[in-house]
Formats: structure tokens, C-alpha cells, sequence
């Protein structure tokens, strides 16, 4: 399943859709870094609707098509730069509940820190990016949000996290549901009486690394859950035990 990118120009979903849907904004002005960054989403288990703008014209515009849920900003935008498109972003009347994560190149601390000080929840290094990278960046993002939260008294701004905590369980949820399958059937494949031990042992401790990887991304998102008051919030179990 390919990761779902909705173009600047088209419409956006109604409102009682996207409400079940995490959305992102990617800004980039190299298509191919974009794509592989919805990829990489993909493959982490966050199943994000993208919209992709590759300057700050097509941001402008996209910004004030509904809000999103994460926005990722490249620093380097050709003439502009990220830090131009944060304080667009965040100044924007539609985009107070975005999470926003500025892509830095390796080395350059400086912007990273400045990000951070503008309102940027995390970042990403572009040479690093990983499903490891993306999905500690998206995690470490929303705690973040969170702590925010918990010390502001706007009650809106609780709820609103609330809302995104809810549909980052729901959005995350089939993905892993599906990796832990594959991880089983591949498990079965352990057993073909053609296979050496050593070839054996090989293949079950690749998975079982796999496995120890992905219950860390269920503990971090059930961490997430926890914060978000999960006594008046209905979240979707990410294992099914049935």
C-alpha cells in the first residue's frame, strides 16, 4: 500500500473523514525527497494523507486549505528557507494544533536549534532519515505537544491534542497489526527442512530483533496514550488479542 499524497490543488476530505486520519504537509522543493519521505512514513507504520508543496507560495496555499496534523519543513528551500516556512506556519490562524518538524542536514546544529526555539516540536537529520529516525521524531513530537499542553490553561489546546492522540492510535494500528502477521508467517519459513541450523538461527534472530523493534514502537505509542488522559479517551488497541 502506497503511501495516500494529496496534491495542494485538490479538495480536502470532509471533515468528519479526517477526523479519522492523522494528515501531513511536506515541504520540499525536491519531489523525490518528498516522496521518500511519505514513504518512509509508510513504512514506520504511520499512515499519514500527505499533501506535498515544494515552495513557500504552494504552502501559503496549503495552509489555508484545512489544518494539519504534522507539518515536516526542509530547511533548505532553494531561495527560502524552513525557518521562513515555520514562521508562516506559525503565524497561521488554521495551523495552531500542527506538529511541526523541521529536515536538517547533517552538521548543521545551528538550524536545529533555532527550529526548536521557533516553535519547531522535533527535528529530523535528511541524511539519517530512517523508519527508526521518523518514528522516534513523530513520538518525541508529540510528548512534547503533550507537556505543552498539560501547562497551557487553554482547554482547546488539551482537547485538540487529545483529538490527534486518539487518531495516531487509530493510524498506526492496521500497519502494525499487518507487520506482526508478515513477522509470523516468516517464522513458518523457519521450519523448511531445507534450511541449515545455522541458517535457522540466523533467520530467528533477525526477526526476533524485528519483533524487539516494533513492541518499543507499541510501548512508545502506548506511552503517548497514557499521557493524552486515556480514561475519557477511546483508543484502539494497537495488538488485537483475539
Amino acid at each position: 500500500m502506497k503511501a495516500l499524497v494529496m496534491q495542494p490543488g485538490s479538495e480536502p476530505a470532509p471533515l468528519s473523514a479526517r477526523r479519522l486520519e492523522l494528515t501531513a504537509l511536506v515541504i520540499d522543493d525536491n519531489p523525490l525527497d518528498r516522496s521518500h519521505l511519505a514513504e518512509t512514513c509508510r513504512k514506520a507504520g504511520l499512515t499519514f494523507a500527505f499533501t506535498e508543496v515544494g515552495d513557500l507560495l504552494e504552502l501559503r496555499r496549503a495552509l489555508g486549505r484545512w489544518s494539519y496534523d504534522f507539518i515536516f519543513i526542509d530547511h533548505n528551500l532553494g531561495l527560502d528557507t524552513g525557518l521562513e516556512a515555520l514562521k508562516m506556519i506559525s503565524s497561521h490562524d488554521r495551523q495552531d494544533d500542527a506538529i511541526a518538524i523541521m529536515v536538517a542536514g547533517v552538521g548543521r546544529h545551528d538550524i536545529v536549534v533555532e527550529a526548536m526555539r521557533c516553535g519547531c516540536a522535533d527535528y529530523i537529520i535528511k541524511e539519517e532519515l530512517s523508519v527508526d529516525s521518523i518514528r522516534k521524531s513523530v513520538t518525541a513530537a508529540i510528548e512534547r505537544r503533550l507537556l505543552l499542553a498539560s501547562l497551557s490553561r487553554e482547554r482547546t489546546m488539551r482537547l485538540a491534542m487529545k483529538e490527534t492522540v486518539e487518531r495516531f492510535s487509530r493510524a498506526c494500528a492496521p500497519e502494525m497489526r499487518r507487520i506482526l502477521a508478515t513477522m509470523l508467517g516468516q517464522l513458518g519459513t523457519l521450519r523448511d527442512e531445507d534450511r541449515t541450523r545455522d541458517e535457522i538461527l540466523e533467520g530467528s534472530h533477525e526477526l526476533e530483533r524485528s519483533c524487539d523493534e516494533l513492541a518499543a514502537f507499541i510501548e512508545e505509542i502506548e506511552t503517548i496514550i497514557e499521557k493524552g488522559e486515556p480514561d475519557s479517551a477511546k483508543v484502539v488497541p494497537l495488538i488485537s488479542h483475539s
